[in-house]
C-alpha cells in the first residue's frame, strides 16, 4: 500500500493514517500523563500528532506508552 504514496505527512504510521482517514492530525490530547516528546508537536500535552502514540481506550494499547485521544474536526472529501 505504501508504493507510490505521496502524502503530506512524513514519519511514523500514526500521523500518516490520521492524515489519510481524517485529513488532519490535530488535535490529540495525551490521556495517561506520559511524555509528549516525539508524539505531539512541540512536546505539548495537546496538539498535532507527529509520533507514534497508542490510542487511549484500546485494549491492545501498551500502558507504558503515551496514549492519546483525538478531538479535532474531521475533513471529508466529497
Amino acid at each position: 500500500m505504501s508504493d507510490n504514496s505521496f502524502s503530506t505527512t512524513f514519519g511514523p504510521s500514526t500521523p500518516g493514517l490520521l492524515n489519510l482517514v481524517a485529513g488532519n492530525t490535530f488535535e490529540a490530547t495525551i490521556t495517561n500523563g506520559l511524555g509528549a516528546g516525539g508524539n505531539i508537536a512541540g512536546a505539548a500535552t495537546s496538539g498535532a500528532v507527529v509520533g507514534d502514540p497508542d490510542p487511549a481506550g484500546d485494549v491492545c494499547s501498551n500502558p507504558k506508552r503515551t496514549q492519546i485521544t483525538m478531538s479535532g474536526k474531521t475533513w471529508a472529501i466529497c
